[in-house]
């Protein structure tokens, strides 16, 4: 019954666009009734007409009360949107661009003083200015400007800020220049939501501006040292400007430069003074200039001290290239090879390491891994002299040093008429039957015979007791013959060694042979010795003729087969077991066959042209008196050759981190005497320690980076597949000196990350450490630039991406404030309350009951 009630009222009043919000505070009405009846008992005194006036008046109030509380509403329907400007404070939005945003936002409140309007400021975040019931607008010339911006966060913030039933619309006050951010995406998220977005283009005044975009250095910088300092120079039109340099705040360069649409790149050369990490600031000049705040750049530099080199030579001794390399502008430490580093991190602590003709078959496999982790590993430069002391790298065998080299070294036949006399005088005593060691020896010496040449004479001496001539001496092209002589042969009884070796002196004598030479090979303890018959060895040293003794197990007589070796100029070798002696007299019998070093004249020829060569005439070099034979490695360089076979004398390649640069010959010695008066000498050793230096921080730490907004976003690299048992550690310094320690999180194999905000303008210097798995510390160096305000990076408005916008949410570029405000598709009900009018008349009523009731 109630509700039947309530409905026709409202059916009543919407005839006359009227609703009631609270039908209930009708209930009010059922109260009149009783309000009459307490209104007749207390007011029985009062004449009649009096008493009606009070109770009529009473129940007007209720009446009125009742509709009052029901909320009565004019209904109208409304399609006015509802609009948020978003207001561009950052840097680049000049006072004249500011005033013109301000009277745009006076246009828009006149024309819309009641609607839904908000106002949001920006610059690299958002901010509330005022909201739909704020009674005025600020004034956007007064507020501060930002440092960036991010359209993108801006319209991102308002997709939610709009109320609902309203059709939504953004008005964009910006010169569209952003700094972070995708505004383009974010449109796409509004258009989804209904959401359309009106750019209103604030282009930058037409003035002047010269900005400067670049300031890089080239290479490692070393105190004393020249180097390029590049500057690249903007502007928005042809114009002449002053560009200055200053290392430390001292300046060293000034200089009128063109500027123009087309990016302008001027050089300049520097020598800095100091080690350490330095402030290098270039600057632009000019009057009138947009954006002053965009005219300068600094960079922090890492100077490293002056390169090191360790000259290691056989003796300690003035050298010309030692003198060469001193009166450079090198910090120059020699050294013998008796004197070598100890340790790899002593190693790292030279940029260049020279090896003057050293014996360098004979370093262990202990120095030579040290030296190769310096190369491979810390970047470190190796130049290498092989001359006459190097000769045994040409050996049967490949040395230990070889696989860091870029050429493989070979022997060489020798052309005498006679190339050699060889004699084997071998032990074939009792002991020598044991595990079948005679057996194995003559094998041996079989298989030495076959790698003879066919003109070579040899002789076969066997002992016990007492000498035996088994083959005289004779061709070894009689191979065959030779061969079933000496496997004919049976042990037996003891050892006399020196009786032998008369008897092998004596058929050497009859040999017309440059080079003679005897094998000697025992197990046991001699009954002749030395103190007896070491006349024989001096008279044998004496004629020329060389003795190289093998000592076959620990029973053999080493004693005196050494003190033989040493007297006539041979080798001594010690083997613990059979399996050794074949290896031996392969080495010893192509020693006669074959040459490790080709002595004659020849003359130096440029391979090709390279840098490093360039203004060298080799065609005025003297003559060399020889080097050693060999072949360029696959990814070698070669740089020069020999004019006779055109072998390699110059070569060069990169073995992991490092350069090696290796001369066949020596540098200074007996085959290269006279190029040290030539001319090109100081020039060409002078390039090849340039060109090899290590050029960067020892290791293979890499540390890159870029700038996001005020973000600096780091990038730490190893070496692919290197694993590293702990992140490198990383500091960053200040533009005011303060150095801070930054965590490192790990992005992958080898790979780390880094995160650091930039809160002031400026240069930061970023350094990287870490310890590798060798010892040696490895070191990165960047350095960033935050400038004074990103945005006047920009030359004019970015019309494009605010056309974009307008076009991705269906609104329209640069439109009027009534065709901002125009209704829209969206209406919605409308409430226009008239009760309070009734609440009016409520008080006039009261106050006339009251005052009746008086009179």
């Amino acid at each position: 019954m109630w509700s039947e009630w309530i409905d026709s009222i409202q059916n009543f009043l919407a005839g006359y666009e009227l609703k009631l919000l609270w039908p209930a505070g009708l209930w009010l009405l059922s109260t009149i009734p009783v309000f009459w009846l307490i209104g007749l008992r207390l007011h029985r005194q009062l004449p009649w007409p009096q008493r009606s006036l009070v109770q009529l008046l009473r129940t007007g109030l209720l009446v009125t009360m009742a509709l009052a509380l029901a909320q009565p509403v004019r209904l109208r329907q409304d399609a006015s949107p509802a609009v948020i400007v978003l207001a561009d404070l950052s840097a680049s939005m000049s006072a004249p661009a500011r005033a013109e945003m301000d009277k745009f936002m006076g246009r828009m409140a006149g024309m819309n003083p009641e609607g839904w309007l908000s106002l949001i400021g920006f610059g690299p975040r958002p901010a509330f200015l005022a909201g739909p019931q704020s009674s005025a607008f600020p004034r956007l010339y007064d507020q501060p400007a930002q440092d960036g911006t991010d359209i993108a966060a801006a319209l991102r913030f308002c997709l939610t800020q709009f109320p609902p039933d309203y059709e939504r619309r953004l008005v964009l006050l910006s010169d569209g220049q952003q700094t972070h951010g995708d505004a383009r995406r974010e449109a796409q998220k509004a258009r989804a939501l209904g959401i359309q977005i009106f750019p209103i283009p604030i282009e930058p005044p037409a003035a002047f501006d010269a900005r400067l975009v670049t300031l890089t250095t080239t290479g490692q910088l070393r105190v004393g040292e020249t180097a390029t300092v590049t500057v690249e120079v903007w502007a928005n039109e042809r114009k002449k400007v002053r560009l200055h340099l200053r290392l430390e705040g001292a300046k060293i360069a000034d200089r009128i430069v063109w500027a123009g649409p087309q990016k302008a790149r001027v050089e300049f050369s520097m020598t800095p003074k100091k080690v350490g990490v330095l402030s290098l600031k270039a600057g632009i000049i000019s009057r009138p200039d947009r954006y002053p705040q965009n005219n300068w750049q600094e960079k922090k530099i890492l100077v490293a001290g002056r390169p090191r080199v360790l000259l290691v030579q056989s003796a300690r001794q003035p050298t010309p290239l030692a003198s060469l390399l001193d009166s450079s502008d090198l910090e120059l430490t020699s050294t013998t090879d008796k004197e070598l580093p100890r340790t790899i991190a002593e190693w790292t602590g030279y940029d260049l390491v020279i090896l003057d003709d050293l014996p360098l078959a004979e370093w262990t496999a202990t120095q030579v891994g040290m030296l190769r982790g310096y190369v491979e590993e810390s970047g470190g430069g190796l130049l290498v002299a092989a001359g006459q002391q190097a000769q045994d790298l040409a050996g049967p065998e490949e040395a230990a040093i070889e696989p860091l080299l870029p050429v493989h070294f070979r022997q060489v036949k020798k052309k005498e008429k006679t190339p050699a006399a060889l004699v084997f005088v071998l032990d074939r005593s009792a002991s020598m039957a044991r595990e079948k060691k005679f057996l194995i020896l003559l094998r041996a010496v079989s298989d030495a015979l076959a790698r003879l040449r066919d003109n070579a004479q040899v002789a076969v001496v066997l002992f016990d007791d007492f000498p035996e001539l088994v083959v005289p001496l004779t061709e070894a092209r009689h191979r065959q013959e030779i061969g079933k002589a000496v496997l004919s042969q049976r042990v037996g009884g003891g050892t006399s060694m020196y009786p032998a070796l008369s008897l092998a002196r004596d058929q050497l004598a009859k040999s017309a042979a440059r080079i003679k030479h005897v094998i000697l090979l025992s197990d046991g303890q001699s009954i002749s010795v030395f103190a007896h018959h070491g006349h024989i060895v001096e008279k044998m040293a004496k004629e020329g003729m060389t003795v190289t003794t093998v000592a076959l197990g620990t029973d053999a007589d080493k004693q005196e087969l050494t003190r033989i070796a040493a007297s006539s100029g041979g080798k001594f070798y010690f083997a613990d077991s059979m399996a050794n002696v074949p290896k031996i007299f392969t080495a010893e019998t192509e020693g006669f066959t074959e040459k490790k070093a080709i002595e004659q004249e020849i003359h130096a020829e440029p391979a090709k042209l390279l840098a490093v060569l360039a203004g060298i005439d080799f065609k005025s070099a003297p003559a060399l008196g020889g080097y050693l034979a060999s072949e360029a490695r696959p990814s070698s360089e070669l740089m020069l050759r020999s004019s006779d076979r055109k072998e390699p004398l110059l070569a060069r390649w990169r073995f992991g981190l490092g350069r090696v640069v290796l001369a066949t010959t020596d540098i200074q010695g007996a085959w290269s005497a006279t190029w040290t008066k030539w001319p090109g000498f100081a020039n060409l050793w002078t390039n090849l320690v340039k060109d090899t230096l290590r050029n960067s921080p020892p290791g293979d730490l890499r540390l890159s980076g870029m700038m996001d907004g005020d973000q600096a976003l780091l990038s730490l690299w190893l070496r692919p597949g290197l694993r590293s048992p702990s992140p490198p550690k990383l500091w960053v310094m200040a533009p005011n000196g303060q150095e801070t320690a930054l965590p490192v999180h790990r992005r992958g194999l080898g790979h780390f990350r880094a995160q650091f905000r930039l809160d002031r303008e400026g240069a930061y210097a970023f350094r990287a450490q870490r310890l590798a798995r060798s010892g040696v510390v490895e070191q990165a160096f960047l350095s960033l630039h935050r400038p004074a305000a990103q945005e006047t990076w920009a030359a004019t408005a970015d019309l494009e991406m605010l056309a974009d916008l307008a076009t991705i949410t269906g609104a329209k570029l640069n439109p009027s404030p009534e065709e901002i405000f125009a209704p829209g598709r969206v209406e919605r009900e409308q409430h226009e309350s008239r009760w309070p009018p009734l609440l009016f008349l409520a008080m006039i009523m009261f106050l006339s009951e009251a005052l009746v009731r008086k009179v």
